[in-house]
């Protein structure tokens, strides 16, 4: 059987929680769960477009994330995390 459900259920755990832990973790889901990439598209969109002081963090966090994702090997996501940061 696989632990994939299991895995993506923790990652909705993680991201449920918010902060800097949280915009990382989607990041990561984003890159091994293609089938979900239109909503981290869409909170990622959210997140970045989010000009207030007390997520400045959370967007520097999430920025790194999409380029260390991006030259991580084997990852099915790379051309829309290269769309994402370009954002």
């Amino acid at each position: 059987a696989s632990a994939r459900p299991e895995v993506l259920d923790w990652m909705d755990r993680v991201i449920a929680m918010g902060g800097i832990p949280a915009v990382r973790m989607m990041v990561r889901k984003f890159a091994i769960a293609p089938e979900v990439s239109e909503e981290i598209r869409l909170e990622g969109l959210r997140l970045l477009t989010d000009t207030s002081d007390t997520r400045c963090l959370e967007r520097e966090a999430f920025l790194e994330s999409l380029s260390v994702e991006e030259f991580r090997e084997g990852n099915a996501a790379l051309p829309d995390a290269r769309l994402l940061a370009k954002v």
